[in-house]
């Protein structure tokens, strides 16, 4: 669960069911992957990308922060990413967290 938890694209949010109670406290946690300026934001429910922006903050979908970000009225949105410093992939665990079972020879890795 802890990739359902920590998601930054929130993948795994609406599929994943555990099979026991989970403890959030136990797992680790990520802040908000972005900022808004409140003293500029007016929140206009009639305009979509507030709109969306209004549905989108208690969860971390990257693709629509981006937009967001992008075409925001007032540019009072900006991306600001709360993981910060090294990735270290184990690749002899990796196949524990591929939900779909790609070799190591399919995937590429950008780090």
């Amino acid at each position: 669960m802890l990739c359902a938890i920590i998601c930054p694209n929130d993948a795994f949010h609406e599929n994943i069911i555990p099979e026991e109670q989970i403890n959030i406290d136990e797992f680790p946690s990520i802040g908000k992957f972005f900022k808004i300026d409140m003293q500029k934001c007016f929140e206009d429910t009639k305009n979509k990308i507030c709109q969306l922006c209004l549905t989108v903050r208690d969860r971390n979908n990257i693709k629509d922060f981006f937009k967001i970000q992008k075409e925001c009225p007032v540019q009072c949105f900006s991306i600001d990413s709360p993981i910060k410093g090294e990735v270290i992939i184990k690749k002899n665990m990796l196949y524990k967290c591929d939900p779909q079972g790609f070799s190591l020879n399919d995937v590429k890795y950008v780090l």
